[in-house]
Parts: structure tokens; sequence; C-alpha cells
């Protein structure tokens, strides 16, 4: 008996933000930091080619998030609904072309956002789990649990 099942319909804005949140957690983040900082710093020096370095990152993040909203709309709808059922010892994951059963360490890390888990597999690989397709708060709770119990500090989870 599953401790939590998500009866996902991935949305356009869950897959646009799963994909600039990848961003923000990848280690790319620091070089785009100091990129932004850059920019400052020469806004404080030189006005308008600070601007211009600031200009350059928003359109970064714009066009990633322009590239997912297409990628999105490409993806087949039966892609798009999958269910989530979480165990102790496991993850079953299906959908209408896939299944898979999944054991916890296939993921070195599992972050919590506001309103979605992002279980990576590999890199900036990760499948987004929006918490709105779990039945209700206890179910989040014990993903929460779960993944902390399997993965320890890797699992970056509020505290359950």
């Amino acid at each position: 008996m599953p401790l939590a099942v998500a009866e996902v319909a991935l949305t356009a804005r869950d897959f646009v933000f799963g994909n600039l949140l990848v961003l923000r957690f990848s280690p790319l983040r620091w070089i785009f930091g100091l990129w932004l900082l850059t920019g400052l710093a020469n806004v404080i020096q030189t006005p308008g080619l600070g601007l211009g370095l600031i200009g350059m990152a928003t359109g970064v993040l714009a066009l990633v998030g322009l590239a997912s909203w297409a990628q999105y709309r490409r993806l087949p709808e039966d892609r798009k609904r999958y269910t989530w059922r979480f165990f102790e010892d496991r993850i079953e994951t299906r959908s209408s072309v896939a299944s898979a059963e999944l054991k916890w360490q296939v993921f070195p890390r599992v972050i919590e956002t506001r309103s979605l888990f992002l279980f990576f597999l590999q890199g900036p690989l990760c499948h987004v789990v929006p918490k709105r397709a779990f039945h209700d708060d206890s179910q989040i709770a014990a993903v929460r649990r779960l993944a902390k119990a399997s993965l320890g500090p890797k699992a970056k989870v509020r505290e359950p």
C-alpha cells in the first residue's frame, strides 16, 4: 500500500517553472550570478554597460522560459498525465505509455519548492511532481519524510 499517491496533470506553468528552477539549482547558477553582479557593478561605474549585461541575463531567462513553453506545447497529451506512488523503499510511476519502479537511491537529490517536488535523476534532468497532485497535505508530508529517510541531506525538503 503506497504512503502517498500523486495524480499528475502537468501544466505549462509546472513545466516552465520546473525548467527555470533547474537553472537555479545548476552549477551554472554561479556563472549566471557573477554575470548579474558584474552587470550591477558596471551600472555603478558605467551605467550603459551594466544595464546591457543585466538585460542580457534577463534575456537568457526569458529564452529558457520560452523554449520550455514551446517544448511543453509539442509534448503529446498522454505524456502530460502520470501517476506516482510512493513507498518506503521505492517509487512507482505509470502513464499510458510507460511504467517504472525506481528505488529512492536512483535520485541523487530531491528538492521541494513552494509548489513542486523536483526528483533529479542526473545533472539537470529531473521529474516534476506538483504538490497539487497529492490528495492532501498528509501525503506531501509523507513524501518529505520518505525523501529525508532515504536520501538524508540530499533531500532538500521542508521539515516534516
